[in-house]
């Protein structure tokens, strides 16, 4: 068996890989970190958040041969201007100002060029321009440029300067304006305008413009140059083989975008009791009864007991499961506490049904014992699980029973099915003519044949009931896995996303692989080859 448990596994790695790197593909259609942040955002909200999902790295190598560099192209202010040359990877051109103490205001602009109608056109209106002001090397302030940009006048004080904000000169160092692009689209630049405001000692200068062009004393151009070096490492040191190693590990580093505090192992860590607490409950209630439904209908097959169970499952699947939400919440939770005063249920929130281990070492803390240890802390932890347990029925049973009703209809009438079908095989009708009664023959003998349809059944519900009942989670408030879920796309939390969606990838794999041996445990006719 466990050769063939060990075969299975290595069969589906590459299967497993060959999900996770679909799903990387499709969550990076579009940017990511665009969609998440918006129109307008700053550079640095861009590059942390950038960083902060590994999108800094390659997705699966740089395959890059070439770096982008900037050239000198001609039309714009003073003649020329500064347009990306060829090449892939980031672009970067930089103003060097020797500027004394005080406050100043820098502005840029793009080339133009006259347009059909005889307008003045910007040509930058393509691409996504970051300007990032320094001094020395303390970062002042970053500035993000819109798509829509004002064209350039040709006036010393004209309307086509664009502001990129006031700046503090507070040493006696040179000011850095950097100008950065990481698109594939061919970014101008045209000029910069230093505005002074005040300076602390004499009268301010006048502004003055700097041309951009690659020619100039104040320039320095930056290229990205392809290195073999830098090739080998972007094979492994990518996207795609840091999110294996974080699934393989069970250490999802990435933070969340939501919460940023929160790493996504906490946020998926941390919601795995609240959606056990409900599902497990379900899935535990609704197989034993739904089982034991579908033994007494298939047995009592026409007759009135068993329409009556039937009529009973198709009213259970016909209603919405939101509508046994709203009817359990009202006739569970309000109407008792409005028409008696009684708290039966909660109709929002939840309580931890098991201590946190944190909790626990911080309270022994708190009551004197400096240094708890491992199993002082575990002794604890024992003895605050009943008082956390009583706090289950008020928070956690009325959506477990909604769950069981809902999901008794469609269990019942698939054990149903499969207990009719196994009424009429020979073994049953042998063990009637030796004189077995009702309850041998169903629980002993049927039951037992019956397994592999009730355990496919059950496994194929596995993987939902880690990831938690989604609307049962929002309409009462428990933090759980499809809660988190839901919050995440809502969100366009994409690391929490990413993560929760491999961790059910992987469930669902290994769920095959165990219905296989279960096969194999309750019926010696099969046999794992």
């Amino acid at each position: 068996m466990w050769a063939y448990v060990l075969r299975r596994i290595l069969y589906n790695i590459p299967v497993y890989m060959g999900v996770i790197l679909f799903l990387m593909l499709l969550l990076r259609l579009t940017d990511p970190v665009t969609a998440y942040l918006g129109k307008n955002p700053t550079y640095d909200q861009y590059i942390t958040k950038r960083t902060n999902f590994g999108l800094d790295k390659p997705l699966l190598g740089d395959w890059q041969i070439g770096g982008r560099t900037w050239q000198e192209a001609t039309g714009g202010f003073g003649g020329s201007h500064m347009v990306k040359g060829p090449g892939k990877g980031n672009a970067h051109v930089q103003w060097t100002l020797e500027l004394p103490q005080g406050t100043y205001r820098l502005q840029a602009t793009w080339p133009t060029r006259t347009g059909e109608d005889g307008q003045r056109v910007s040509l930058g209106s393509s691409g996504l321009v970051w300007w990032r002001v320094f001094e020395g090397n303390l970062h002042l302030r970053t500035i993000p440029t819109d798509q829509t940009r004002p064209p350039r006048s040709t006036e010393a004080y004209g309307v086509g300067w664009h502001e990129l904000g006031t700046i503090e000169i507070t040493r006696g160092e040179p000011l850095r304006v950097v100008l950065i692009d990481d698109s594939n689209k061919p970014v101008l630049a045209d000029a910069i305008r230093v505005v002074p405001v005040r300076v602390s000692q004499g009268e301010p200068p006048e502004p003055f413009t700097i041309d951009a062009t690659p020619d100039a004393s104040d320039i320095e151009v930056k290229d990205d140059p392809w290195t073999f070096t830098r090739f080998v490492r972007s094979l492994w040191d990518n996207q795609y083989f840091s999110a294996l190693a974080g699934i393989v590990t069970l250490d999802f580093q990435h933070y969340s975008w939501s919460v940023e505090s929160q790493s996504v192992g906490n946020v998926i860590g941390s919601s795995i009791i609240p959606s056990l607490s409900v599902t497990l409950p379900v899935l535990v209630l609704t197989t034993l009864i739904s089982t034991c439904l579908g033994l007494i209908a298939s047995f009592n097959r026409g007759k009135p007991l068993d329409r009556v169970v039937m009529f009973l499952a198709v009213l259970g699947m016909s209603v919405s499961y939101l509508v046994y939400v709203i009817v359990g919440q009202y006739f569970g939770a309000q109407w008792p506490r409005l028409a008696f005063n009684v708290e039966i249920f909660a109709t929002f929130g939840y309580k931890p049904v098991l201590p946190l281990w944190s909790q626990v070492q911080q309270s022994l803390q708190d009551s004197g014992v400096e240094d708890p240890g491992f199993f002082r802390t575990l002794v604890a932890w024992f003895a605050s699980v009943p008082g956390s347990l009583s706090k289950w029925p008020y928070y956690c049973l009325l959506p477990v029973l909604i769950g069981v009703i809902v999901a008794m209809g469609y269990d019942t009438r698939y054990y149903r099915a499969v207990m009719v079908e196994e009424c009429n095989k020979d073994y049953i009708r042998t063990a009637r003519a030796k004189g077995a009664s009702n309850s041998r023959v169903m629980f002993r003998h049927m039951l037992r044949n019956a397994l592999i349809p009730i355990i496919t059944r059950v496994m194929i519900s596995l993987p939902f009931i880690i990831m938690g009942s989604l609307l049962v989670e929002i309409y009462f408030g428990i933090p759980g896995m499809g809660f988190k879920l839901f919050d995440a796309i809502t969100n366009k939390d994409f690391p929490v996303v990413e993560a929760i969606t491999a961790v059910l990838a992987a469930i669902f794999i290994l769920t095959n692989i165990l219905t296989d041996v279960l096969y194999a445990v309750v019926d010696p006719r099969v046999t794992l080859k």
